[in-house]
């Protein structure tokens, strides 16, 4: 349950950031990209490792 789960909300995810991209207003993008965030918070609940926005964060080394 818990991995068919994660893959839903994975695909979820796509579909709002597609949705993000074609947003009518800028208002509806924000809330879209505050809803990926909840989104992002259930994900790490059911293990799943991942970033929030990919490459917004260099490599230390």
């Amino acid at each position: 349950m818990v991995d068919t789960q994660r893959e839903r909300l994975i695909a979820l995810r796509g579909q709002m950031l597609a949705e993000q991209a074609d947003a009518a207003s800028p208002a509806v993008a924000r809330a879209l990209e505050m809803a990926d965030a909840y989104v992002f918070l259930a994900l790490g609940y059911l293990g799943h490792v991942d970033e929030l926005f990919p490459g917004e964060l260099s490599d230390p080394r």
